[in-house]
């Protein structure tokens, strides 16, 4: 499945407004550990997290898009819950710490 990625602080904005919880996955294409971790997250919020939507920002082409977030490793992970910013991981994470840090929040708000 193809994430739907993020071009601009603009629609950044428009999608914690529109969604009650979201995970935003900073990556690039040409790394092969950010590829492959980002299939693997997606697969995990799909079957784990059905309420939550993924999206994606390519720290190449969103370089001030990044760096406004703070996301200056790849990959980063920001993880939302009624637009507020409750998950940050960065470069070295494991899959099974993000989903039980995403747990925590997601079984209080649902």
């Amino acid at each position: 499945m193809t994430p739907k990625i993020i071009q601009s602080e603009k629609e950044y904005q428009e999608i914690l407004e529109n969604n009650d919880s979201v995970l935003i996955y900073f990556g690039t294409l040409s790394c092969g550990v950010s590829t492959s971790m980002e299939e693997k997250v997606q697969e995990m919020i799909g079957n784990k997290f059905p309420k939550m939507k993924f999206f994606y920002v390519n720290i190449n082409f969103s370089e001030k898009l990044a760096a406004t977030y703070n996301a200056f490793s790849e990959p980063t992970i920001l993880v939302y819950f009624s637009g507020k910013e409750y998950v940050r991981k960065s470069r070295h994470f494991g899959l099974f710490e993000l989903e039980e840090a995403i747990a925590r929040i997601y079984k209080i708000f649902y």
